[in-house]
């Protein structure tokens, strides 16, 4: 058995995609995953499941939403290992002036086949990235709402699937995974 986290894309924003947290751990049931743990209406899913390819995985569980809730919603997937991975190597924890709010990653759902290199040919101003393993690190310092590199940004230039959490989010993911 190995722990996964879904994240879920879109879900429970302005009132558009409508995703109880309690359907959705049922939903995880019914498809033979054990112990699904939400965590707030993001879309956030801790679970059990037997090593799988996340691919496929990912692909099941988008499947499973279609039907149960009728709209489709990109399911990112990251094992509980990847995920401690993704926070042990951000590169702004730890800087003297870093504080956990203006902290965020935005992960992306596969590795784009478009270069990195069209974000840097923009300026961010107030904002820092750096490209992780699993994801794209974002600073923001005047935070996730005025950003001008956010996860729209990132799918129109990358053209990937793109799903951003804040770092405390990040936090309590890994704290439920078992870490």
């Amino acid at each position: 058995m190995e722990t996964y986290i879904a994240l879920l894309r879109g879900i429970n924003v302005g009132g558009h995609k409508r995703v109880p947290m309690a359907e959705l751990r049922t939903l995880f049931a019914k498809l033979g995953y054990a112990d699904a743990i939400t965590y707030i209406q993001s879309g956030n899913v801790v679970f059990n499941g037997p090593l799988s390819n996340e691919g496929q995985l990912s692909a099941t569980l988008e499947m499973g939403i279609k039907k149960t809730f009728g709209f489709d919603v990109p399911v990112l997937l990251r094992s509980k290992g990847k995920l401690r991975s993704m926070m042990t190597e951000n590169p702004f924890v730890g800087a003297s002036n870093f504080t956990e709010s203006q902290m965020y990653y935005l992960l992306l759902k596969q590795w784009p086949t478009v270069s990195f290199s069209v974000l840097e040919k923009a300026a961010y101003p107030n904002e820092k990235f750096a490209l992780g393993t699993d994801c794209l690190y974002l600073y923001c310092t005047k935070g996730y709402g005025n950003a001008k590199l956010n996860a729209a940004v990132l799918e129109r230039k990358l053209k990937v699937e793109v799903t951003a959490r804040n770092h405390k989010t990040m936090q309590k993911i890994l704290e439920l995974s078992g870490v």
